[in-house]
């Protein structure tokens, strides 16, 4: 055989060995990237689900959180609620009526009796006491009479 036969068999050899070796290189290559997107695709998955269980547990223990909360507020509530109601009772008993006030004018009517008997004694002393004492009743009096008369309207509504 001649050389440059040869040689040419020789070079398309190398050829042939250099095509098949680009092919195997890029059907491993491929079958690298297919693995390693497999194994990149079920870490990410497995991460992803250990992520979404510890959210759900973290969103239960705020949710029970938050219902303990609520109870709580509830109960501190029901507890203003009841101590308004409480004081609301104190002050109902505390108000004063027209009974009241009609029985303060009797008594700032009585005042006036004794200023006049004391003043015919001829008793100044006592006489202006029970002057002063009259006109502090009387303006009690009023003023009673405003606040009933202020509330009147407030109640029939």
């Amino acid at each position: 055989m001649q050389t440059t036969t040869l040689l040419t068999l020789i070079i398309a050899g190398l050829v042939l060995a250099l095509v098949g070796l680009a092919v195997y290189a890029h059907r491993t290559a491929s079958a690298a990237r297919k693995a390693g997107y497999d194994q990149g695709f079920e870490e990410s998955d497995q991460a992803h689900t250990e992520r979404t269980n510890a959210l759900h547990l973290d969103l239960h223990r705020h949710k029970r959180l938050r219902e303990i909360e609520r109870q709580e507020h509830q109960q501190a509530l029901e507890s203003v609620m009841q101590d308004a109601d409480a004081r609301i009772a104190i002050f109902a008993a505390r108000t004063l009526t027209a009974d009241d006030l009609l029985t303060l004018g009797i008594a700032h009517k009585q005042l006036l009796v004794a200023v006049q008997t004391y003043t015919n004694l001829q008793l100044v002393e006592q006489a202006r006491f029970a002057l002063t004492a009259a006109q502090r009743l009387e303006q009690l009096n009023k003023r009673i009479a405003e606040a009933l008369e202020a509330t009147l309207p407030e109640a029939a509504a």
